[in-house]
Order: structure tokens, then C-alpha cells, then sequence
């Protein structure tokens, strides 16, 4: 962590989480504002939402005081005046509060030191020891360790009294699945249940955590299970395997030997450091309690007269439960075939905010700038403007956005665009913070695009296909799916998790994939219609001119007039000329200036060869076995035919059409 001293430590007296909260809130409105001073009153209201989420999902949370209200939910910014001011006051040495202008930031000598890799370990600090604080007062009155020596001292007793209503039953099935449940390491996929029987005292009492991707049974599958031993000397934390239905259909004999082979290939899989994984845990002497003594991979063991403190016992449960995440992935992805990587890791909130660094690199193409020339105008290029205190971080940032995107390239502190970007730059609005539709148009595209699949571009599609799935949806119904599949439950911290979710339904609601009403979202298809040209005719060849030398090429005069009219008025043109003239060079280029490329499909080379007899080579042919094997002419047809590619220009060259005899292939 490449925090200053002056941060390192600021968490380390704690009662409550207002600090962390704080903290979490202004970093949430600097990233937001793309400023380092920011609104007081946002930061109040950040900071009571996030209060509010929680209570709302039922997480454990700090009780408001008595004079502020009962309930977070309740409450307005008005009303949180005297909670909030107890961090800003803890933590008056690295903030600075402005009354008169009701702003609130770090202070100037820090926030020289903060950049963009130190805020994100801050951000990450500050929710770490949010994590870790609501993970060691996660239960008001209620202690993991005393409910485990609970039921350890008592159960043997409890046996002999009355089954039905005893606390006990309570205990294990309710209040410790309940209270687990508000682990932050607990996600939504695990299911927790407990038991001490059915209509009768159990021998071997339990309490399961199971994922429901692979089991929701403890008669069959792989979960985590606390299991009391009959003697109720001791309680084993263990990663074990379901036994009755193995026991049911192999027969006891195979069973065994089936979970001693379950057994050593787990070992073999997962690190489970810190877990004992021998064959000495024992529960009882014969039945079911034995059965699971076969089947235990590995465990931790508590003895009645020895267990650890609530702090241990909860850091013990974190290791289970990271090695039974491990397992699960592996179970879903049963051929170890590597997913294709997919990330989301950028704090812009919205695709507007790159706009500026792509009309200035428009129009001050087509050689690269280096990004201190871009620093040097970043009042033009930054949606903040001179309030930027960290314009470098902020401009790499967007960059590296962008060029995973497709628009950009940058090389060694020097940006360009690259041909989707320059295409992307004739098509501003007046206002260029705002996206036109053509470069919606574009941007759509490249999502489509197979050779453009950049991990970005692969969760922006992930995220695509979650909302067309949910139809219409709410934010926390959409975060819970994308954050899973992106895999970043348990390396994200809730805010995190959230904050990105927003932005990605921010980036599809600007893309035209989802609209938003109030607190529902919905998935939209959006029907792209023909745009009319903005541009005379007289204008357009010039852009078209523009963009061909800006590549360097330049023709003689009322040749990309003459091609531009030929093309008008039929669309199927033939040069002529010597070798080497630039013919094809011209098809190429003029494609790309009005936003056909190779890379978005929409131009094909197709050099003509000598051999070429009959059309075959251009339209395809049936092998052997009758299937049609199409050519590239006519896969670019199908391709262009589609109704979502209708108004997309296509160009297709064929180059060096004399080395075959024209009437043979183009009959």
C-alpha cells in the first residue's frame, strides 16, 4: 500500500463507522466531480445513503444516536448534521472544511501527495477496515463463540427435555445462520442452514453452508458445515461432502471409496492453508457421524474447553469460505477452460467525460500528441477544467478507457487516434460533451466487433446481456449479476461494487441499451434509423479529402470527386490504370473516411487469382457432402443484408481484377 504516513493510520481508534464512511463518501464525489474539493452537502448525503443502503438490506449498522431519529431511513441530510461532524472533527488533521463556501477536502499539503494509485489504496483501505469493523460487531449481544460453547455445554442436557420449541432448535436453525448471513464475505450464492433434527434430537447437530450453484442439499454435493461431535466435547469447522444419496445409490462400500477419492483430489485442488487435512476428525464412533469422518477434506477443530475467541473463529470461517469459492469455480467450469477476461475498472462515471480528449485530438490530428501537451489544455479537455488537481492520472485514466474502446492508441505517453477514433471525430455535436448518434452508432459497432474483444468491450457485453435477461430491473438486482460475473464479489467492497454497477448502467443508458424511470431500469432495442447526411455534397468530399491526406495520400485533382459521383450513380466502379498508381489505396481510404474499415467489417479486400475459372471463389461452392461452403463475396452480402447493418456503407475491393479472366468468374 503506497499510502502517506499521514493516512496510514487514520482508522486505528474506532467505535463506530463514520470515519470509514467519511472517507468512502468524499472519495465516492471526487470521483464523481472529477474535482478534489467538493460539495459538503453531497458528501453528507453520500454518506447518509450508504447508512440507508444498509439498513434497507437488512446489513448490520450503526444505530443512529437518539436525537437524530430512530431509523436511517427516516432521516433527511438535515438530520445527520451532529453524526457527521464527529469524523470530520477525528479526522480535522487531513481534512479542510470551508463553512463560508460549504465545501470540504483534504488538506493542501496532502493532497499534493494523493495520486490516483494513492486515493484507490485509500478507497480501499477505508473499505477494508469498514469490512473488518462490521465483521467484528456484526451481532449486537450476540457472540459466534458463546453460541457455539452454548451449544456444546448444553446439548447432551437438552437432549432429555422436550423437542419441539427448545431455544436450541432456535439457535442452530435461525439466530446463527441469521447472523452469519451478515458477513461480508457471505454472498448471495450461499445458503446457511442448521439442524438438530427432525421431530428428534440429532446425534451430530449441524449448521451448512452450501452454494446453491452446486447444492442445496447437505444430502449430496460439497459445502462447509460446522459439525458438533456426539460427545459434545468439540465442534469441527469442515469442507465435507453430502453422504446420504452416495450412501443411497452406490451402496456404503463404493461410497467410501468414492469420497476417499473426492477427498484427495480437493486436497490437491485447493491450497486450504491453515485447515488440518487428515483423517483424525471424529465425530462418533458408527452412523452418519462416521460417514462424514470419510468424507471431511479438511477441517478446523474447537474443543469446548479451548475455543477462540470470536475475532479467530470468524477469520477461520473467511479461509472455508475462500477455498469452497475456489471449488465452486472450478465445478462450473469443469474443463479448466480459461474464461475469457473480462474487467471493469474505471471510475468514470460516464462515457461523456472522454469527449474532450478526443475532439482535441480530431482537431489537432493527425500526428500523436504527448500527454503533456494534453495537460497543458486541459481545460479543454477535461470536463472539470482547471479544478482537475490531477490532471495526468485523470488523463491516462480516461485514456486507457478509450483506447480499450478502440478510439485510441497511446504509445509511450504519446495519443492518436486510432482510424475507428478518427471516423468517431467527424461526427461531434455542437455540444461535444454530449455523444451524436453516429458515434453511438460506432461505438455499438465495435461491441459487435470479434476483433475488438479488449476485457472492457467483454464486460460492457456481459452487461448488455444481463439487462436484455432482467428485461426490466432494479440497480441492486442488476449489481448482484454483474458483479458475479465479472468475479469481483469478493475483491470489491460493497460500495465498490455498487459505484461500478451505477456506472456501467450509466455507460448503457448513454449507448441507448437501457432507459431509466425513476428507480427502474429497462432494457431498450434501439432501431437505428437512416441519418441524413448533416453535409452538403461539396462538404462531405471534402471531409473525405481531409481525412485521405491526413493519412498522408494525396490524388490528383476531381479524382475523389469523380469516385465519390461514379459511386452516386452506380454503385460498382472499376478503375483503371498503371500498377502502383494508387487504386486500391484509394477504395481503402475513402471507405475508412466515411467509417468502413477492416476492423468493423465493413471493407474486404479480395485479391482476384490467376486460377480463378468460375465464380466459385467469389460466391462459394458445395463440397463433396452437399454442404455450401460460402465465399467471401458472399459472406460480406449476408453480413451487409442484416437489418441492423442496412444503412452501414460497404465496400468491397477486388484487387488486381486482370490476372483472370473477368467474363470466367463474373458470370
Amino acid at each position: 500500500m503506497t499510502l502517506p504516513s499521514e493516512l496510514s493510520n487514520i482508522f486505528s481508534n474506532k467505535e463506530k463507522s463514520y470515519k470509514m464512511l467519511l472517507i468512502l463518501a468524499l472519495l465516492y464525489e471526487m470521483q464523481n466531480a472529477g474535482q478534489r474539493v467538493v460539495s459538503l452537502l453531497n458528501v453528507k448525503q453520500r454518506f447518509l445513503v450508504q447508512l440507508q443502503e444498509r439498513e434497507s438490506n437488512d446489513l448490520n449498522v450503526d444505530q443512529p444516536p437518539g436525537k437524530a431519529g430512530t431509523q436511517w431511513n427516516d432521516m433527511a441530510v438535515s438530520n445527520i448534521q451532529s453524526v457527521i461532524a464527529t469524523p470530520i472533527a477525528a479526522l480535522s488533521s487531513i481534512l479542510i472544511q470551508n463553512n463560508e463556501q460549504q465545501t470540504i477536502g483534504f488538506k493542501k499539503e496532502l493532497d499534493e501527495k494523493l495520486s490516483e494509485d494513492v486515493l484507490n489504496d485509500l478507497y480501499n483501505y477505508a473499505q477494508t477496515e469498514l469490512e473488518n469493523y462490521y465483521n467484528q460487531h456484526f451481532m449486537e449481544g450476540f457472540s459466534l463463540k458463546e453460541a457455539l460453547s452454548d451449544i456444546l455445554s448444553i446439548y447432551l442436557q437438552a437432549k432429555r427435555e422436550t423437542f419441539a420449541g427448545h431455544r436450541l432448535g432456535n439457535l442452530v436453525r435461525q439466530v446463527i445462520p441469521t447472523e452469519l448471513k451478515k458477513l461480508s464475505f457471505i454472498h448471495p450464492e450461499l445458503k446457511i442452514q442448521g439442524s438438530v433434527g427432525q421431530g428428534n434430537w440429532a446425534t451430530i447437530p449441524w449448521i451448512a453452508i452450501m452454494d446453491k450453484r452446486i447444492t442445496e442439499t447437505t444430502r449430496q454435493g460439497e459445502y462447509l458445515v460446522y459439525l458438533f461431535s456426539e460427545d459434545m466435547k468439540s465442534v469441527y469447522l469442515t469442507f465435507n461432502q453430502g453422504v446420504t444419496i452416495p450412501n443411497e445409490t452406490k451402496g456404503r462400500a463404493a461410497a467410501y471409496q468414492y469420497f476417499k477419492q473426492k477427498v484427495q483430489e480437493i486436497r490437491d485442488l485447493l491450497p486450504l492453508e491453515g485447515m488440518i487435512k487428515d483423517d483424525a476428525i471424529y465425530l462418533t464412533s458408527g452412523g452418519l457421524g462416521q460417514d462424514y469422518q470419510v468424507s471431511t477434506v479438511a477441517y478446523y477443530r474447537y474443543d469446548l474447553e479451548h475455543l477462540p475467541d470470536d475475532k479467530q473463529l470468524i477469520a477461520d470461517l473467511n479461509n472455508a469460505v475462500t477455498n469452497y469459492n475456489g471449488y465452486v469455480k472450478k465445478v462450473l467450469n469443469p474443463n479448466n477452460e480459461p474464461e475469457p477476461s473480462i474487467s471493469f475498472n474505471y471510475t468514470i462515471s460516464h462515457l461523456y467525460a472522454g469527449q474532450g480528449i478526443l475532439k482535441y485530438l480530431h482537431d489537432h490530428g493527425p500526428d500523436s500528441s504527448p500527454l503533456d501537451e494534453l495537460i497543458t489544455n486541459q481545460g479543454t479537455i477535461l470536463l472539470s477544467g482547471d479544478d482537475v488537481k490531477h490532471p495526468k492520472e485523470r488523463v491516462r485514466h480516461l485514456g486507457r478507457a478509450l483506447q480499450d474502446l478502440g478510439l485510441l492508441s497511446i504509445n509511450e505517453n504519446q495519443f492518436s487516434l486510432t482510424d475507428l477514433g478518427q471516423e468517431y471525430g467527424n461526427h461531434f455535436n455542437e455540444n461535444k460533451w454530449g455523444l451524436s448518434d453516429t458515434q453511438i452508432k460506432l461505438i455499438r459497432d465495435q461491441l459487435n466487433n470479434a476483433e475488438g474483444q479488449t476485457p472492457l468491450i467483454r464486460s460492457i457485453n456481459k452487461a448488455i446481456k444481463i439487462c436484455k435477461e432482467l428485461g426490466s430491473f432494479t440497480l441492486d438486482k442488476f449489481a448482484s449479476m454483474f458483479i458475479n460475473a465479472l468475479g469481483m464479489l469478493q475483491t470489491w467492497g460493497e460500495v465498490t461494487r455498487k459505484q461500478r454497477s451505477i456506472f456501467m448502467l450509466n455507460w448503457l443508458e448513454i449507448l441507448k441499451f437501457v432507459s431509466k424511470s425513476g428507480q427502474q431500469y429497462t432494457y431498450t432495442e434501439w432501431e437505428e434509423t437512416p441519418l441524413l447526411d448533416p453535409l452538403t455534397v461539396s462538404e462531405r468530399v471534402a471531409t473525405i479529402k481531409n481525412f485521405i491526406a491526413s493519412k498522408g495520400f494525396m490524388y490528383p485533382d476531381h479524382w475523389i470527386e469523380n469516385f465519390f459521383l461514379s459511386l452516386k450513380t452506380k454503385p460498382f466502379v472499376i478503375l483503371a490504370g498503371v500498377s502502383g498508381t494508387g487504386k486500391t489505396k484509394l477504395v481503402k481510404l475513402f471507405a475508412e473516411a466515411v467509417g468502413a474499415t477492416a476492423s468493423n467489417g465493413q471493407f474486404s479486400l479480395i485479391p482476384v487469382r490467376p486460377d480463378w475459372s468460375d465464380p466459385s471463389d467469389l460466391l462459394g461452392y458445395k463440397d463433396l457432402s452437399g454442404v455450401f461452403r460460402p465465399g467471401k463475396l458472399t459472406e460480406v452480402l449476408v453480413e451487409a443484408s442484416k437489418p441492423s447493418n442496412q444503412y452501414k456503407p460497404y465496400f468491397i475491393c477486388l484487387d488486381e481484377m486482370n490476372l483472370a479472366r473477368v467474363e470466367h468468374y463474373f458470370q
